[in-house]
């Protein structure tokens, strides 16, 4: 059944408020590290202040099991030196490295002073370096599909509150974009539009470019429309009766011959005990043609760009998109899939 949010990458929120503006961290001073866990380590720039922010908080690693807790004054570690682990838990890098490395993606920041930056002094973005933003869902637990300028070498993204109340962030990798050197769209799940119990007119999008931090205050604003019409809406926490019969389920179908299959793999068809599945892996030139169960007269990706087809290779490239299907009352039943 469909997300009610229309909803279901990778960006984690802080949840714990506090409003010690004593806490506030001023992003013209000069950044340097905490002696963080090495795989928590930012190195200097916006992902530097957000480390620095975070040095009081509790670290818990996925894989480790465990809870990291900062002592309440943490160890400075000198660039370019050793350092030394003052607590249990704590570990001081030996250099930092040359660019920022990518937040362990099993590591969450759980801001207990839940960190606020001081973003007044930041310039905004020139209007042709903004990103483009997408809403969906509700104030309470939002999707943001965010699209950065053409062109710009940005290692990092930032959200946060008009006040400067740190919602999420993102580190750049290689998956955020395309063979020709374009972006793909970025997407943050669950991410709650609420401040004290009022739901946010507008984010502030911050983005290290070049060395320099910039940023971008976005309107929030829901894509509760498609092509003038209105799209169904889930907020009631029910299923409303233009959805019935109009959803669609991620279903493909294999491009027969365009898979690598492995001859010594097997797997059990569970509807036949008789037969075995080889194990297939996917390769360039794999194509899929789209199943029946997905329904709709138009698709786009996360941005609201409308896709010609969804046969092919194009789920590599768009992992989430969404599909329309109009109801007998002229609105859009909207199903956002996403793969993998």
């Amino acid at each position: 059944m469909q997300d009610p949010r229309d909803t279901n990458e990778k960006s984690t929120a802080p949840t714990t408020e506090s409003t010690n503006p004593s806490k506030q961290i001023n992003i013209g001073t000069a950044e340097v590290s905490s002696a963080l866990p090495r795989r928590l380590l930012f190195s200097g720039g916006l992902l530097g202040l957000i480390s620095q922010a975070c040095s009081r908080a509790e670290f818990t690693s996925a894989a480790a099991g465990n809870s990291l807790r900062k002592n309440a004054a943490p160890v400075i570690a000198n660039p370019g030196a050793m350092g030394s682990a003052q607590d249990t838990g704590t570990v001081a890098p030996a250099a930092l490295p040359p660019e920022i490395p990518t937040m362990d993606a099993g590591t969450a920041c759980r801001a207990i002073d839940n960190p606020k930056l001081n973003i007044e002094t930041v310039p905004m973005a020139l209007a042709e370096k903004m990103p483009t933003a997408v809403f969906y869902g509700q104030q309470k637990s939002a999707l943001l599909a965010l699209l950065l300028p053409e062109g710009e070498d940005i290692r990092s993204v930032v959200v946060c509150t008009a006040n400067g109340k740190l919602m999420a962030l993102h580190g750049i990798t290689s998956a955020d974009k395309k063979s020709n050197g374009n972006w793909r769209p970025i997407v943050i799940d669950n991410l709650p539009l609420i401040d004290k119990g009022a739901g946010l007119n507008e984010i502030v999008v911050l983005m290290q470019i070049n060395g320099k931090t910039v940023k971008s205050n976005i309107p929030v604003s829901f894509m509760d429309r498609f092509q003038n019409k209105s799209v169904i809406d889930f907020s009631d926490h029910t299923v409303p009766a233009g959805m019935i019969g109009n959803q669609s389920v991620t279903q493909f179908k294999e491009g027969r011959g365009t898979f690598n299959v492995d001859e010594n793999e097997v797997y059990p068809n569970k509807y036949n005990s008789t037969q075995v599945r080889n194990l297939q892996t996917a390769k360039s030139g794999t194509t899929w043609t789209k199943g029946d169960r997905i329904v709709g007269t138009v698709f786009t990706d996360v941005m609201g760009r409308v896709l010609d087809t969804l046969d092919g290779s194009t789920i590599l490239e768009h992992q989430v998109f969404c599909t329309y299907k109009e109801t007998s009352d002229g609105k859009w039943a909207r199903t956002m899939l996403h793969i993998g």
